[in-house]
């Protein structure tokens, strides 16, 4: 198993249950898309944990997670792309590690991940993939 995988789920435990206040993270939210709709986001941290907030983590709460505990749960995903994991072993071991977490979650995550903190793994997001 992976040391990404490991810390992972340590992560999921301890930085799920947080009751501290999120750390400062710059920010920006997405409007809801329509035809007159400002540009996205520029992409960056802030734009992964507003993702990551919405999308949700399984069962986990995270909701007093800081947004330094979430960005370091992006961190570790890139680091298992870094590492040579492709794009479905990331989905599944973020499945394993988090209790009740969908594929479409995963898959929202490892996508944030990949377009917000580590560019170079935008080229391994299939097509089509949200």
């Amino acid at each position: 198993m992976r040391r990404a995988t490991l810390t992972l789920a340590a992560l999921l435990v301890a930085g799920c249950s947080s009751a501290s206040a999120p750390a400062p993270v710059p920010s920006t939210h997405a409007a809801p898309a329509s035809p007159n709709a400002a540009p996205s986001p520029p992409p960056g941290p802030g734009t992964f944990v507003a993702i990551a907030r919405k999308t949700g983590l399984g069962n986990k709460d995270i909701a007093h997670a800081t947004d330094q505990q979430i960005l370091q749960l992006g961190r570790i995903l890139c680091e298992g792309m870094d590492e040579g994991a492709g794009y479905q072993d990331e989905i599944s071991d973020i499945r394993k590690n988090a209790h009740k977490i969908t594929v479409r979650q995963a898959t929202i995550w490892i996508d944030a991940a990949a377009r917000n903190l580590c560019p170079a793994h935008v080229s391994e997001i299939p097509s089509g993939a949200p």
